[in-house]
């Protein structure tokens, strides 16, 4: 067993001898896209979803990606199977390669590696105690199109994680330029009020996020009133539950935001069930391929 993988361009190779170009234009100008993805006891949890995530990322952006699907699904799987661990972290990352300039050159050559290493979470007993959010300084933005994209260039949810830290709490809430609710800086939002959930559209300049439309469907399946609505940051106010949802974390409960108590100050009853219910199908294999 290892603790840590690397497919690289089509084969597996170790991260001291891998090799990609200094003038890579991932590394130059963050020209690319990626996924992260959980990997469970071998499997990877909603990867056809990622895969076709990857790919719109990839034709926003204009970049071939230059393996088809059952060829990244092989390597994810070698990668993951190399690694050995019961719980991975997968990236899967492709960039237009060598090039310079601003303009994309009319022949490229991709980029494309898989990384398995330890699935660590984000904090540990979080998933049931609930975390802390500050509203960040920094804006969503909904006009561009790589807000609804995970491209490579990720600096302002760097900034907006670091400013958390600084506030002393886990994680930011981004707001967008029309001062609405957009994310969490790794993650999609969901607000309780009243018993009904409400998300924000992709039109808020969020992304669309892998285990989000898992919890859309899970709250339609279990008769949850749940909507895709444009939120002001007021509604906190009135908010019973607040979840973020992301690939790594699943439904991890919001307690605090702006040393404001959410709700009660802890995890609230939809949180949990649909936390739980997340967990089970995750577990039961639901979700995997």
């Amino acid at each position: 067993m290892k603790d840590h993988a690397l497919w690289l361009n089509g084969r597996l190779v170790s991260p001291g001898s891998a090799g990609i170009s200094p003038f890579d234009r991932g590394f130059t100008l963050g020209d690319g896209v990626f996924e992260t993805m959980l990997a469970l006891n071998g499997k990877v949890v909603g990867l056809t979803r990622h895969l076709g995530r990857l790919r719109y990322s990839a034709g926003v952006i204009g970049l071939d990606v230059p393996f088809d699907d059952p060829e990244l699904v092989h390597g994810i799987k070698e990668a993951v199977t190399a690694c050995g661990l019961s719980e991975a972290t997968v990236r899967l990352t492709t960039s237009r390669g060598p090039g310079p300039g601003l303009e994309p050159p009319q022949t490229t050559s991709p980029t494309t590696v898989a990384s398995v290493v330890p699935h660590t979470g984000m904090l540990h007993g979080a998933e049931s105690a609930g975390i802390r959010m500050v509203t960040s300084s920094i804006r969503r933005n909904d006009t561009s199109p790589l807000s609804r994209i995970k491209s490579l260039n990720y600096l302002d949810n760097v900034l907006a994680r670091a400013e958390a830290r600084r506030h002393g709490v886990e994680d930011a809430l981004l707001l967008n330029t029309k001062g609405l609710v957009a994310c969490g800086t790794a993650s999609n939002i969901f607000v309780v009020v009243k018993g009904a959930i409400m998300t924000p559209p992709m039109r808020a300049g969020v992304l669309p996020g892998i285990t989000r439309s898992y919890i859309l469907e899970l709250a339609s399946r279990l008769g949850i009133a749940c909507e895709e609505a444009e939120i002001c940051p007021e509604v906190f106010r009135d908010a019973t539950e607040v979840f973020l949802t992301n690939s790594l974390t699943g439904v991890l409960p919001v307690i605090e935001i702006d040393n404001m108590a959410v709700g009660r100050g802890r995890p609230g009853e939809i949180t949990h069930l649909l936390a739980k219910s997340y967990s089970d199908a995750m577990l039961a294999g639901a979700y995997y391929g």
